[in-house]
């Protein structure tokens, strides 16, 4: 068939699965070859589904086995590695920490962007002082005796 292979990874791997309205057989899926970008980033993301021979997928398949071998413990170097092989997963270790603390600056970086925004956005300049209010003009008290005259 022509297509792209996706293949299943993790603990769904081999079976016949419907995740997300697609249907693997044996863990395998074929997609057209034109216009399935989306469909694989879906797939990739969410359903550890990934194409045939991918990096991504090979990497997603080694940390399942790792994790499926003794989750954080399977980091270290096993009975028997060779000091080079041992090296390298140091080394790969060291890569993946880095890479994660430079995404931590960058979002720590974002985050205080947006509050300093959000600080602008709020901050209200104080209200201008109430303009004076004229006094109402006063009328001199009208005498009693006026008073008494015009009512009778």
């Amino acid at each position: 068939m022509d297509g792209i292979r996706m293949i299943l990874v993790g603990p769904n791997e081999g079976k016949d699965i419907t995740l997300g309205g697609f249907t693997f057989e044996d863990g395998e899926l074929v997609l057209p070859p034109r216009s399935s970008g989306p469909a694989q980033r879906i797939l990739s993301r969410y359903y550890s589904a990934f194409p045939e021979g991918s990096v991504e997928g090979r990497k997603a398949k080694e940390a399942y086995e790792r994790a499926r071998r003794g989750g954080a413990g399977a980091a270290l170097p096993a009975v028997g590695t060779t000091q080079s092989e041992a090296d390298g997963q140091v080394r790969e270790l060291r890569q993946a920490l880095d890479e994660g603390m430079s995404e931590l600056e960058r979002v720590k970086a974002e985050l205080r962007a947006a509050q300093a925004q959000l600080r602008d956005a709020t901050q209200t300049s104080p209200p201008p002082p109430p303009a004076p209010v004229p006094a109402p003009a006063e009328e001199p008290p009208a005498a009693k005796g006026k008073a008494k005259a015009k009512a009778e």
